[in-house]
């Protein structure tokens, strides 16, 4: 394995594990809402399968492999890259309850998602695009920069919606979009002067677990903060409760709540009863 393949088996390997341990936390973790809970599964199996292929594109460089084989290879590698573009903007549009039928901006997104994937396809039959080399080396053609077109637009146009809505998101969720679109957004830059898919991989999996652990955090808090009123709402119910059933504290305890307003406010002489 040279120089460049063991680079190459060692981003992936970092990024699949990452995207592995991600899954894990989103399917056994209980803070997070059930529509969280499937989005996040779909992503992180979506990063799985990716990393995965690029794995094995990888370990396939110690012996020879069809040109064809590479094709298949890198035609599936870029294409799983692709769906967190899409499914970023049906996120962004549950977080701020619209409509998704009839967002203009997801209708843009799946028609750029179409328009890459036809380029996609259509690139495994010339060499315009690309090429495999006589030494099974990838190389960039005139035409690869359309490739990142749609990706590229793509993602721009989810950070012009993301600063469309800025002010009626939360805190958390403005920076699990700022994270999210940061890392990948600068990787498809990087990519289009420099192609580097070990940059594209890092990028990607930065992006997704940036967008994970935020909105994990936030869900938390709102879990452990409803945590907090269900207890304070059943000590109040078992308190009238009390009341009720016991004549002496149904007597006695709104005396108390009125003469005692606040523990460091009472003093030994306050609301003292005669016995």
């Amino acid at each position: 394995m040279n120089d460049f393949s063991l680079l190459d088996f060692f981003m992936a390997s970092v990024s699949f594990s990452l995207a592995v341990l991600g899954l894990v936390i989103a399917v056994i973790m209980p803070l997070i809402d059930r529509w969280s809970r499937r989005f996040f599964i779909i992503l992180f199996i979506d990063l799985v399968l990716c990393m995965t292929l690029f794995i094995v594109n990888a370990i396939i460089c110690l012996e020879p492999v069809t040109v064809n084989t590479q094709l298949i290879l890198w035609f599936f590698e870029s294409l799983f890259l692709s769906i967190p573009i899409p499914m970023f903007t049906i996120y962004l549009l549950h977080c701020c309850g619209e409509n998704m039928k009839g967002s203009t901006l997801l209708r843009s997104e799946i028609s750029l998602w179409i328009v890459y994937f036809i380029l996609l396809v259509f690139s495994q039959f010339t060499t315009n695009f690309f090429y495999i080399t006589p030494d099974e080396q990838f190389e960039t053609a005139p035409w690869y920069s359309l490739l990142i077109v749609p990706p590229f637009v793509g993602m721009v146009l989810n950070l012009a919606g993301v600063i469309r809505r800025w002010n009626g998101l939360s805190r958390y969720n403005q920076c699990a979009f700022f994270f999210f679109l940061l890392p990948f957004t600068t990787a498809l830059f990087i990519h289009v002067v420099v192609v580097n898919f070990q940059i594209l991989t890092i990028g990607i999996t930065i992006s997704v677990l940036s967008l994970f652990f935020v909105i994990l955090a936030n869900q938390s808090e709102e879990y452990m903060r409803q945590l907090q009123e269900n207890v304070r709402l059943q000590a109040s119910i078992l308190q009238l409760q009390m009341r009720h059933h016991n004549p002496l504290t149904r007597t006695r305890l709104p005396r108390i709540r009125i003469c005692h307003p606040s523990p460091r406010e009472r003093s030994p002489t306050d609301c003292s009863y005669p016995m």
